[in-house]
């Protein structure tokens, strides 16, 4: 491990120690199981995996947009109320891997309540072409495009994913301006 590689250990050291980080991945777990949550833990981010999972009540065409807004608004408002930040995670339609086009939200069950109510938005692709299956240090380009940003710019931040391993790498420290994003090629913010 080379001394840039430590530094950036020693980084993400630092600011996990200093904020506290809930993964909230109960089934079909109810909004007075997520306020349950925040109040026992007191985190600075809470993450629900997975948003189409999280009630209980969601049946049929509530899973549509009516019930995913109901979800989505009750999320920002626990987030407002308590004021963390809730990275809920979410899937994108079938149809949605099948396109060569790029992803937007209405490529997401729900996608227009979370346009509508969410502060940000990304994806997380990954090109598989090369290394179907990865092994050994072989990885899948990956993109995390930010196509909703209600408090700055929009971009793509680009890395490497390793499936085998469960590991994102930063590809390079390199800024590149295109016509419709920033594209930052780091795991840093974008510039606002």
């Amino acid at each position: 491990m080379g001394d840039r590689d430590l530094e950036d250990v020693r980084r993400a050291t630092d600011i996990i120690s200093n904020n506290t980080l809930v993964i909230d991945e109960r089934a079909a777990a109810s909004a007075a199981d997520i306020k349950s949550s925040i109040l026992k833990t007191r985190p600075d981010l809470l993450v629900v995996d997975h948003l189409l999972l999280m009630d209980k009540q969601l049946k049929g065409s509530q899973k549509d947009h009516e019930g995913i807004a109901r979800i989505v608004v009750m999320l920002k408002g626990l987030a407002k109320r308590y004021n963390i930040v809730i990275l809920a995670i979410g899937q994108t339609l079938r149809e949605a891997d099948k396109s060569d086009k790029p992803l937007s939200l209405s490529d997401i069950q729900g996608g227009g309540a979370i346009d509508q109510n969410a502060d940000g938005a990304c994806f997380v692709v990954s090109d598989k072409s090369e290394h179907p299956t990865p092994s050994g240090g072989e990885y899948w380009p990956t993109k995390m495009p930010w196509v909703k940003n209600r408090h700055g710019g929009l971009g793509t931040l680009k890395f490497q994913y390793q499936p085998q391993y469960h590991r994102f790498m930063s590809e390079s420290r390199e800024v590149v301006q295109t016509d419709e994003f920033v594209e930052i090629e780091d795991d840093g913010t974008l510039p606002m």
